[in-house]
């Protein structure tokens, strides 16, 4: 609740230190929401490089329940922000695991957050440019196809 009360108040160095001391914590760790509460924070500062390097460990099956809890919870910035971070480190890898489901997700909260087919493409085009097999590839032409 306290992480929660310093986001809303703006003080995000603060939400952000807190959230990766519980979600450090051997006990506090264990549980997912701190960590997703410390990927939030990381969404809403500079969501780039620092959480490029968080996600790294983090299984594509838990990071898609916390994209899921996120938007459940009304937070769909976040949960785009998530999800793309996500599907880009599965894309720069050639990973498949989650591949599609990322991909699914991604381009419903795409087109939620920014309703613009300019940018949609745009931002499917910069994926693209990420990719290393030809199945994501697929992927993102079957998202732009059914949209």
């Amino acid at each position: 609740m306290r992480i929660k009360h310093l986001m809303k108040s703006a003080l995000l160095t603060q939400a952000t230190i807190l959230a990766k001391l519980c979600s450090d914590h051997p006990e506090l760790g264990i549980k997912c929401n701190f960590k997703q509460t410390y990927l939030v924070c990381l969404c809403s500062g500079s969501p780039n490089e620092k959480l490029m390097q968080e996600i790294i460990d983090i299984d594509c099956k838990d990071a898609l329940e916390m994209i899921c809890n996120l938007e459940s919870e009304g937070d769909e910035k976040s949960a785009l922000i998530l999800c793309a971070a996500f599907l880009s480190r599965q894309l720069q890898q050639g990973e498949m695991y989650c591949a599609w489901e990322l991909t699914l997700f991604w381009s419903k909260l795409q087109q939620r957050v920014e309703p613009s087919i300019q940018v949609y493409l745009e931002r499917c085009r910069q994926l693209s440019v990420l990719t290393k097999t030809v199945y994501h590839i697929f992927f993102l032409i079957k998202v732009i196809n059914s949209e």
